[in-house]
């Protein structure tokens, strides 16, 4: 991007898991007609979106009620994993920019001074958007193990060590 063009708004902005609490991953799929991009991140990078979105959100001065969240179009196969994560206004329309780059490491042979390069994919998003996936990714991540009382840790069906039991 040379920064001239205009920053394309998602139709949906969905986050979704598949797997069993403990061995979840973690989804997101922006969705423009009929394109659907997907890309895989880590539960934690989840949460933060999540609380960043929030205190955007917050800073508006209308409360605005989020729709029904959707899930998943499909679990993707070809979803490339998340890195970096960069959100903010876009200053033509006010709307919450997030810009979500790929992982990538660089080749053995390229310089190491250069910047590694993947792909990555920059839209806006709606304060109702916004709000939706506060709701949807807040579940998302709450839907996983349960914590330990003592220690906070998951717990698991196979069983769990407490450090606090030590």
């Amino acid at each position: 991007m040379t920064g001239d063009e205009p920053l394309l708004p998602a139709d949906r902005f969905i986050v979704g898991t598949d797997g069993e609490p403990g061995h979840r991953v973690f989804y997101l799929q922006i969705v423009r007609d009929d394109d659907v991009t997907s890309v895989r991140l880590e539960k934690q990078q989840v949460a933060l979106l999540a609380e960043h979105v929030q205190r955007f959100l917050s800073s508006r001065p209308t409360l605005v009620e989020p729709d029904e969240p959707d899930g998943l179009r499909f679990v993707p196969a070809d979803a490339w994993i998340v890195g970096d994560i960069g959100l903010g206004p876009d200053p033509d329309t006010g709307l919450l920019a997030i810009v979500l780059e790929e992982l990538a490491f660089p080749d053995d042979d390229a310089d190491p001074d250069a910047a590694p390069t993947g792909r990555s994919v920059t839209f806006t998003l709606t304060p109702r958007q916004q709000a939706t996936f506060v709701v949807a990714a807040n579940a998302a991540v709450a839907g996983g193990r349960p914590p330990c009382p003592l220690c906070g840790n998951p717990l698991s069906a196979e069983g769990h060590f407490c450090p606090r039991l030590n």
